[in-house]
């Protein structure tokens, strides 16, 4: 009913690249879990789907100073009116260039961290799977833009072509630079007739413009066009780009979707354009319910497609997506399922059976229920796809011989197996449907066990902390599969080419790396030569921040640098360009320098670094001197006293920068004194020392300034009667006071006639006060009072006189504390970020730290200046607003830095030494390995299997990091199971699989039936025999166990079949001791080694061997005599006599007396005797109950009568 003819195929496309999906699995939905399900759901995309290409969006949007995409992920992808996904969605396709020269790329004008989260979330992982059976993932890297979308007043640049081919360029180099990723296709732009800045023309010439950016860049551009939402559109916009001079050479596919303009005439135009210009033809979307696998016949059929994509990998099953390949139900959000999307139930029979490079060929049907497609795979196996209408068996005709799989799907069941079917060349092949459904026919591969040979020309070198493995092709008699690259004996991965990037090196390591070639059918040869290869020391010593310093002329500046080392390499420390008296020990680390006045000002470019012999770390600051502040004595004024009273009276000053002051005092006159420490002056001058006293000095000093005052003293003579002297107030003196700082002083005075004396204050500053009584001055400054405020009067009266004093009082504004820069910090997933933050006060107040908004598990240590945080793999992202403050309690200066925590994607080793053993006794399979090691320490171990060698692996358990063996029960015996187990990380970063298989068998625990003894004694009662029935078993009878006396006899009895063939025997041949009784059964064993019970016992009694006593001689003439004697059992008995000769020599014993009864007691008469003559005789006893056992007397004798 079905006819295939092969000469059709040069009519059709080349499947050369395959089945894709969009790379999205509901990551970006609120608490998804991810990382609960990407591992279980990308092993059944590889595996089980088996789709081969994965579409990867870049938006527009990632050329921007600002990066929305961090901060709607650091809100938990919140949507509606959240401001972060507002601010999100209406940047992600707006544009900021990064600079106006698009030949030039600024790093810093693109924002990658939505691409990194695809890289790490999806594709890595999803490659690691397709590595591991030796296969290659697609990557078609597609533009979006969705300008309509973007904020009023958002630009949108990149419908010029060269900014447009700049983007491109950027995103391929940081693919290239951070994952060694290069796309295999460029999709030039999602959905252009939805974009309005886009035409085909504008497409061409940006295919231009981007090719010639690519190829100087050494990539290879190909180019996947137009990808309208309308089918016709497409039609449209392909003609348009195509009439562009030079765009042709670099287009690879004319892609379409199927929104709209849908018609049976535009697809079959699509297919004539794509023949026309040597092309191939994709659909890549239609995201609808009525999206079935008859459109994907229909357009491989029709369309000649050679590219088709499905959908997204998996979406929340709660969201009812209607393409997805596969479902996400997390109901349980501990613990989310994977279920296959109903679609994918018929999808998949096309995905897994026509693989890249499949040839379509002609299939014709004879009968209008069967649609037929018909493909050689590049192996040359056939494949036929039948969209059956209606239940029913056919044939299909023109099959090469062999043997074919048969699979079918309908609306109830799928992935169902037919009986496989073998036909001869001409013979048709029958097969059935029992329903409407779709039915793959496959051509089966006769296992072939040759080996290919071992690679060789292995060659290893290092660059960009990597290692590039390249070696020279190997041959097999069908054909190289693969490569798989060992590491230091352990598997890190696979390749389909001869070359290999390993990008998960350490530095300063030793790494002998050899390749294996695979086949098909998974034989793998033996090792290549190894490649040793060291890798140098690429992690640099990391120099803690320093930052920028200050200090004051004369004053001591010290500090010690400190660095780490990621390789715990010894580290040396140096500085540069050090000020004129600065010193720096390289042992200690440690910076001291005491600047002088020729010092002031800004010290720049002072270097410090650090280096561990290979690489280095360095950071320059900047010290500023500034100049000292004198220190200022209060007013002292010129003294009076009478001559015999005594002058006292204390100085004081202040200092702007606290420093300490020293106090002295010159030209004293005679007998006075200054002490320095209370900074008292006394004296009491004497009569002789009326007079004035000129040039007196005061200083204080901060040991860099001083201030002096000159006054003197006028010593009157205290005869002279002065009436109602007046009161002298206290030397007050200008004071000063910061800003916000209550300023408070009591004033007092003294009267020659101890008159009572009263207090006064006059022109006070807004919000100062004197209290008279107790004459004291208080105000509590503002910041908003700083400046000089003078005329400030204090008097003081006896009633008659007054003395008063008027001061300035200067409030000076308050310096803030500074935070030395922190700056934007960087944090690993499980690595300990810690750094220190300070801050300088230039009125050198005691400050207090405080931090805010820290991410869960952050602290500040507030008197050590420590902040630390090891960040948990569920903090990956951006922190912003992480704020550190520094307060003198008036003034605070807070720096708000954003720390960005990045994953750990080192993956771990693999464990080594993987065993798999079957355990018939339990009927299961005993799984056993060696530990794994990871960076940040192993998290557990992934058990997957198959029944098929190298693919088709499955998840069946994971275990913790302490757990070094698992008990697989899950088997059916009889199989051979393959095993891989890969350590993973915290963060899900998984190793390389370690292998190993175990053949297991049905287990047989049926016994033998019983068999039935008899047993018998030899006739020489000797050795026994016995014999026994034969047993019965469910598979068959081994042998059999003999027990004798509970004893097995021997490991395996040597027992004989009896002619019958019903009877088994076994002669005991250990020899049996007479007179004992001996017991004997036998076992049955079968071929497991099960023993059957017991059999009955059979006893069996030896006689004892014969023994002769009590001979006698009697009744002796001339002619006879009587012999007697007794034996233990009964006997036959014989004499044997003859006549003596001369020379007492015995002759021959001729003469023969027999006693044939079976008796105990023997007499036996001898006759015809010789008179007078000497008899040798002996006695021959047989033992009546057994044979061969006879016993014969000594020789004796005797004489007859004369």
């Amino acid at each position: 009913m079905i006819k295939l003819n092969k000469r059709f195929g040069v009519n059709f496309g080349i499947y050369a690249t395959g089945w894709e999906a969009l790379a999205g699995a509901a990551e970006e939905v609120p608490n998804s879990n991810l990382n609960l399900y990407k591992d279980n759901l990308y092993n059944k995309v590889a595996n089980d789907a088996e789709i081969n290409r994965v579409r990867l969006e870049v938006y527009s949007g990632i050329e921007n100073n600002v990066d929305y995409y961090a901060q709607y992920k650091q809100a938990g992808f919140p949507a509606g009116t959240d401001p972060a996904y507002l601010a999100w969605r209406t940047h992600r396709y707006a544009t900021v260039n990064d600079d106006s020269d698009p030949n030039h790329i600024n790093p810093s004008g693109f924002q990658f961290s939505r691409l990194d989260d695809k890289m790490n979330d999806i594709v890595l992982p999803l490659k690691q799977k397709f590595d591991a059976k030796g296969e290659h993932l697609q990557i078609n890297l597609e533009y979006v833009a969705f300008t309509s979308q973007n904020g009023a007043g958002l630009q949108y640049i990149h419908n010029d072509p060269q900014e447009y081919a700049e983007y491109i360029l950027a995103v391929t180099n940081y693919l290239k630079t951070k994952y060694n990723i290069t796309p295999d296709t460029w999709e030039i732009l999602l959905e252009p007739d939805n974009v309005s800045q886009w035409s085909g023309t504008l497409i061409g010439q940006a295919i231009v413009a981007t090719a010639a950016k690519l190829t100087a860049n050494g990539y290879q551009p190909r180019f996947v066009v137009p990808s309208n939402s309308s089918m016709a559109n497409a039609i449209t916009y392909f003609n348009q780009l195509v009439a562009v001079p030079g765009v042709l050479p670099y287009i690879k596919e004319i892609s379409y979707h199927r929104y709209s303009g849908v018609s049976d005439a535009n697809l079959q135009t699509i297919a004539k354009l794509a023949k026309q210009y040597g092309l191939q033809t994709s659909m890549l979307e239609w995201w609808d319910t009525n999206n079935t696998y008859k459109i994907l016949h229909k357009d491989l059929k029709m369309g000649l497609n050679s590219a088709w994509q499905q959908g997204t990998l998996a979406g929340l099953k709660s969201n009812n997506p209607k393409t997805t390949l596969y479902l996400i139900d997390n109901t349980d959000r501990n613990n989310p399922t994977i279920e296959i999307h109903p679609k994918t139930k018929f999808f998949r029979q096309y995905y897994k059976y026509i693989r890249p490079g499949a040839v379509r060929i002609g299939a014709t049907s004879g009968t209008a229920n069967l649609d037929p497609l018909s493909f050689i795979n590049s192996n040359g196996k056939y494949i036929v796809e039948v969209d059956a209408l209606a239940a029913g068996s056919f044939t299909v005709s023109n099959l090469p011989a062999g043997t074919y799989g048969v699979k079918y799907a309908t609306a109830n069941v799928y992935d169902v197996d037919n009986p496989d079917v073998t036909i001869n060349t001409g013979q048709k092949l029958t097969t059935s449907i029992p329903a409407v459904g779709l039915v793959t026919i496959y051509q089966k591969t006769a296992k072939d066990v040759t080996a290919p040979s071992a690679p060789t020309g292995l060659s290893a070198s290092y660059a960009n902390q990597q290692a590039a493995l390249s070696w020279t092709a190997s041959t097999d008699n069908i054909g190289v599969s693969g490569y798989n690259i060992y590491r230091n004996s352990s598997k890190i991965g696979a390749s389909t080419t001869t070359t290999f990037a390993d990008l998960t090196v350490a530095s300063s390591q030793r790494y002998a790396y050899e390749v294996t070639a695979f086949d098909a059918d998974s034989n793998e040869s033996a090792k290549s030569s190894p490649a040793n290869l060291t890798i140098p020391d690429f992690q640099p010593p990391v120099l803690s921040p320093i930052g920028n310093k200050a200090v004051q002329v004369g004053k001591k500046l010290q500090f010690a640098i400190s660095a780490t080392d990621p390789d715990g390499n010894p580290l040396t420390y140096s500085a540069s360009n050090l000020p004129t008296g600065a010193n720096f020990n390289s042992t200690t680390k440690s910076f001291d320098w005491t600047p002088t006045s020729a010092q002031i000002g800004v010290n720049a470019n002072i270097g410090f670094s650090v280096s561990d012999g290979t690489n280095n770390d360095s950071e320059n600051i900047a010290i500023t001197v500034t100049a000292n502040n004198p220190p200022v004595l209060a007013p002292i004024g010129n003294q009076t006293v009478d001559a015999g009273a005594k002058l006292q009276f204390t100085i004081s000053a202040t200092d702007k920068d606290n420093d300490p002051l020293t106090y002295s005092a010159g030209n004293l006159p005679s007998g006075a004194t200054f002490s320095a420490t209370t900074r008292t002056f006394s004296w009491a001058p004497t009569a002789s020392q009326v007079g004035i006293f000129s040039d007196i000095t005061f200083t204080a000093s901060d040991n860099i300034d001083t201030d002096t005052q000159k006054i003197s003293i006028t010593v009157k003579d205290n005869t002279v009667i002065i009436p109602n002297k007046p009161p002298v107030l206290a030397a007050i003196g200008n004071q000063s006071v910061r800003a916000s700082v209550k300023l408070q002083f009591t004033i007092s005075a003294t009267d020659p006639e101890s008159n009572p004396l009263t207090y006064s204050a006059t022109n006070l500053p807004s919000g100062a006060n004197f209290d008279a009584a107790t004459r004291t001055f208080s105000w509590m400054t503002t910041a908003e009072q700083a400046g000089l405020y003078t005329n400030i009067g204090f008097s003081v009266s006896d009633g008659t006189n007054t003395d008063s004093e008027n001061i300035a009082i200067t409030v000076i504004a308050n310096n803030p504390p500074v935070l030395a820069p922190i700056g934007n910090q960087s944090a690993t997933v499980g690595t300990k970020l810690q750094f220190t933050i300070s801050a300088s006060d230039k009125d050198g107040d005691p400050l207090t730290y405080s931090a805010t908004n820290l991410p869960n598990g952050a602290n500040l240590d507030t008197t050590a200046r420590t902040f630390s945080w090891t960040p948990a793999s569920s903090q990956v992202g951006s922190f912003f607003n992480v704020a550190f403050s520094a307060s003198d309690s008036i003034d605070t200066d807070i720096q708000p830095i954003s720390i960005i925590v990045t994953p750990d994607v080192i993956p771990p080793t693999a464990p080594t030494q993987f065993k798999a053993s079957f355990d018939s006794t339990n009927s299961q399979v005993n799984l056993s390995w060696q530990a794994g090691t990871d960076n940040l320490g192993v998290a557990g171990y992934q058990l997957s299997r198959s029944t098929l060698a190298g693919l088709g692996f499955q998840v069946i358990a994971s275990v913790n990091n302490t757990t070094l063996n698992f008990d697989d029960k899950q088997i059916t015996p009889g199989k051979t199971y393959y095993y891989q187990v890969q350590t993973f990380d915290a963060a899900k970063n998984y190793s390389a699989s370690a292998s190993a298989s175990a053949k297991t068998y049905i287990v047989d625990r049926t016994a033998p039936s019983t068999p039935t003894l008899k047993g018998t004694l030899r006739k020489n009662a000797r050795s026994a025999e016995v014999e026994w029935t034969e047993s019965t078993d469910n598979v068959a009878v081994k042998g059999y166990f003999l027990y004798r006396d509970g004893l097995k006899m021997n490991t395996t009895v040597k027992s004989y079949r009896s002619k019958t063939g019903q009877l088994w025997y076994f002669i005991d041949e250990q020899t049996v001791q007479a007179g004992n009784n001996y017991v004997y059964y036998v076992k049955a064993e079968d071929t497991s080694g099960n023993l059957s019970t017991n059999s009955n016992q059979v006893t069996l009694a030896v006689p004892q061997d014969l023994q002769i006593a009590n001979l006698q001689i009697t009744n002796v003439t001339s002619t006879s005599a009587i012999i007697s004697w007794s034996s233990n059992v009964k006997s036959t008995g014989s004499i044997d006599a003859g006549k003596r000769l001369i020379f007492n020599i015995h002759g021959p014993l001729n003469q023969t007396y027999t006693d044939v009864n079976k008796i105990y007691d023997h007499k036996i008469t001898l006759t015809n005797l010789n008179a007078n003559t000497t008899y040798d005789f002996q006695i021959n006893g047989s033992n009546a109950e057994k044979t061969e056992n006879s016993v014969t007397s000594v020789l004796l004798n005797f004489r007859t009568a004369p």
